[in-house]
């Protein structure tokens, strides 16, 4: 059903968005505050909620094309770790190279990030259901 695909990415959407406020606003505020010069503009929160949203749609969207006819929430998971070594590892890795930071919030962002897509994969398969439940994503 189109309505379940629509849900589940609003429902990671609204998700992402509030685990990187916490992440990023909460737990690594002094961190940030001391390695990187980050300017929190309107148009910061802008481009996040631009950024959370077409991450979202792609994120449900890859992963309601491949959902098996195992549990929901163990592929979720395993969506999510891989989403999130991808995402997070190589490319949040590969940005340190270019955004002058400190060590320590390097791996914090890397380590984060991962636990974030893991439980955006296991709500995503929860909402989505297994394989057979009549999805039909656009």
């Amino acid at each position: 059903m189109r309505q379940k695909f629509w849900l589940a990415v609003l429902v990671t959407f609204v998700l992402a968005y509030a685990l990187d406020f916490l992440i990023f606003r909460v737990i690594m505020q002094g961190t940030i505050e001391a390695d990187l010069a980050l300017d929190y503009s309107d148009l910061v929160g802008v481009i996040k909620l631009v950024a959370a949203l077409i991450f979202s749609v792609v994120f449900v969207w890859i992963y309601s094309k491949g959902i098996e006819a195992k549990p929901a929430l163990g592929q979720g998971l395993r969506y999510g770790l891989a989403v999130g070594v991808l995402y997070y590892g190589a490319g949040g890795l590969h940005v340190t190279t270019i955004v002058p930071m400190g060590t320590t919030a390097s791996w914090q962002i890397v380590l984060f990030g991962i636990v974030e897509t893991v439980i955006l994969g296991g709500v995503a398969a929860m909402v989505l259901g297994p394989r057979g439940a009549e999805l039909t994503s656009p």
